[in-house]
């Protein structure tokens, strides 16, 4: 699938103060998201990656400008983008006949200190560690597993409160046909749970598969 580099940079707002920024907000973007669907994982990678373009951008830039931007206008993109793929069939031949949407809690990062709301402090033989997590949403009924969002866990809660609140703001992005069933572990499955997937018509899930 295309990306369209343009549609995401409109989306953004540049966080700078304009007129004291060395790096137009365009070209760093075009460097992040190259960087990602490149497999870079540090923002030192990150700098190097970055004379491929037109300039070598220091890594303290790159942390400056990204701990600033607020990442939820890319959600629409991110859903535009899959729903144009789903409806010029760009998507190879799906596995099951019906979508299948697989919801799971998933480590982003572990840290010495905490980092906000979003940290779990968790005590360990070294010392204090805060893991900080999040619920994330793929598309496996087809052999290319797509990414449809996902959602930071409170730090002094646990996955399952999460989960009506995520499954809502998938069916918001990306509607009904899109999410029909949902498959999630067993640390989200309660009565609580299955009645609210229900009521929002969406197969109940089987805990553990």
């Amino acid at each position: 699938k295309r990306i369209d580099i343009g549609r995401i940079c409109r989306a953004l707002k540049d966080p700078r103060v304009e007129g004291r920024s060395t790096w137009g907000f365009g070209y760093v973007t075009e460097v992040v998201v190259g960087g990602m669907l490149s497999g870079i994982r540090t923002l030192r990678e990150l700098e190097t990656y970055s004379e491929l373009y037109e300039e070598r951008i220091p890594d303290t830039t790159l942390h400056d400008v990204l701990v600033k931007i607020d990442p939820t206008p890319l959600e629409k993109v991110l859903a535009r983008q899959v729903k144009e793929a789903i409806r010029s069939h760009e998507l190879d031949q799906a596995e099951i006949a019906y979508r299948v949407v697989s919801i799971d809690g998933k480590h982003l990062s572990i840290s010495d200190e905490s980092v906000g709301e979003f940290s779990q402090e968790r005590i360990c033989e070294t010392g204090t560690e805060y893991h900080n997590r999040a619920l994330r949403a793929m598309l496996v009924s087809s052999p290319l597993k797509l990414h449809l969002g996902q959602q930071m866990i409170q730090g002094r809660t646990s996955e399952s409160p999460e989960l009506l609140p995520f499954v809502d703001k998938l069916l918001t992005l990306y509607g009904p046909s899109v999410v029909p069933v949902v498959r999630i572990d067993a640390g989200m499955t309660s009565l609580a749970n299955g009645n609210g997937l229900i009521e929002r018509g969406i197969d109940p899930p089987s805990g553990g598969v």
